[in-house]
């Protein structure tokens, strides 16, 4: 779930090769655990290439530079992905590949699909500072036989933006005069049919992440979200058409909604949508809110996984493949996630190093406690009814 990359549609094909780094006196400062402040070794002896397969946008050294420091006769080569259906499938046709960069309720899929193979934990020190609710969240759904297959990097929301001041002027009260219930901080705000929103509304095409609001505004108990019954697909997809004459259109691209958010007259007046385009609107000066839904905000944690054969393909470069996991858990890269891409770090000091403190606070991302209030993305095994339900609203 990077940012380039949800702005790109299409395949990106480009191989970024990591030169010399530099060591201070065989060594360099900046990576392992209890706070990144260790002292670890050089390895120039290390050679070889490392290929990871990734998300357009997480191939800067910010977020990886402790790892070019430490292995500097490492080539670091990058494939991109556009999203995670594509990854699978590439990789299940074998597509070689040393790291990949899935997200938490994928992974028991790629498990069982026998592309990703368990990895050491020990070999990453800034595991140690990982936020204790996101590991034990990750542990629970990538934790197979007492094998790791997974570790986060980076995490954030998908909930509802809209323009109050919009809302306000089409006459659309903020909580119901009769029952007191939401009306602004509710996902019935995407799908309740009101004909005062007649074409205001913008909904990501993709069922994975319209599905999961549609069923809490149906009335699907968050518990039963991600494994629906039959009789409550039923009931989101009815929901779904409900809400079909409030579409405008279906967004691919973050920055779309940022266009038709913004003005004195918007195209539309709320949108599901990650944090990013809620903080963009906001320094352009628009009044926008970055909903807190009663039902809670979905939460998403994206990771690095080790592809299927790798350390016997491979076996010389199976600690450098860890550091380079390492490297994004350290508090100074999860301090540039945060300032510029606005997405959460997995580690728990990385929000001390953090500049953007207002951004940061704003998103939630300072702590993780909002984890018991949020509805966490896990493991669709019935994903292709959301899908033909989707196709079939979408014909």
């Amino acid at each position: 779930m990077s940012p380039n990359s949800r702005q790109t549609i299409g395949f990106i094909a480009v191989v970024i090769i990591v030169g010399a780094g530099a060591g201070i006196g065989g060594y360099f400062y900046g990576q392992g655990s209890a706070g990144g402040t260790g002292v670890a070794p050089l390895r120039s002896e290390v050679t070889g290439t490392l290929t990871v397969f990734e998300w357009s946008g997480y191939e800067l050294e910010d977020l990886w530079g402790t790892f070019k420091r430490r292995y500097p006769n490492v080539n670091v080569e990058f494939s991109f992905f556009v999203d995670e259906a594509e990854a699978l499938t590439k990789l299940q046709a074998g597509f070689e590949a040393d790291i990949v960069h899935p997200c938490f309720a994928s992974v028991p899929r790629w498990i069982t699909a026998g592309v990703i193979e368990p990895l050491d934990t020990s070999l990453i020190p800034n595991w140690e500072d990982i936020f204790p609710d996101i590991k034990t969240q990750v542990e629970e759904g990538t934790v197979i036989d007492g094998k790791h297959y997974f570790v986060p990097s980076d995490w954030g929301y998908s909930t509802i933006l809209y323009r109050p001041d919009k809302l306000e002027e089409l006459g659309i009260p903020k909580k119901d005069p009769v029952t007191g219930a939401e009306n602004w901080d509710n996902y019935t705000l995407l799908f309740n049919n009101r004909p005062e929103l007649a074409n205001k509304i913008a909904l990501m095409d993709s069922a994975v992440e319209v599905m999961g609001m549609t069923a809490i505004a149906a009335g699907v108990p968050k518990e039963d979200v991600f494994n629906m019954t039959d009789a409550q697909l039923d009931l989101t997809a009815a929901k779904l058409e409900e809400g079909k004459p409030m579409v405008l259109t279906y967004w691919e691209s973050a920055d779309d909604v940022v266009l038709m958010m913004q003005g004195d007259n918007p195209e539309i007046v709320a949108a599901n949508v990650w944090g990013e385009s809620a903080i963009t609107l906001k320094n352009e000066g628009w009044n926008v809110t970055f909903s807190k839904p009663v039902q809670g905000r979905f939460l998403w944690t994206c990771g690095f996984s080790i592809v299927k054969g790798f350390r016997d393909r491979n076996p010389a470069l199976w600690e450098a493949a860890h550091a380079f996991i390492n490297s994004w858990l350290d508090p100074a890269a999860g301090a540039w996630l945060i300032d510029n891409y606005w997405y959460g770090s997995p580690s728990s000091l990385a929000p001390a190093v953090a500049e953007d403190v207002e951004t940061m606070t704003a998103l939630g991302f300072d702590s993780t406690d909002v984890l018991e209030t949020s509805i966490v993305w896990k493991y669709t095994p019935n994903e292709a009814d959301w899908i033909l339900i989707w196709t079939e609203y979408r014909a």
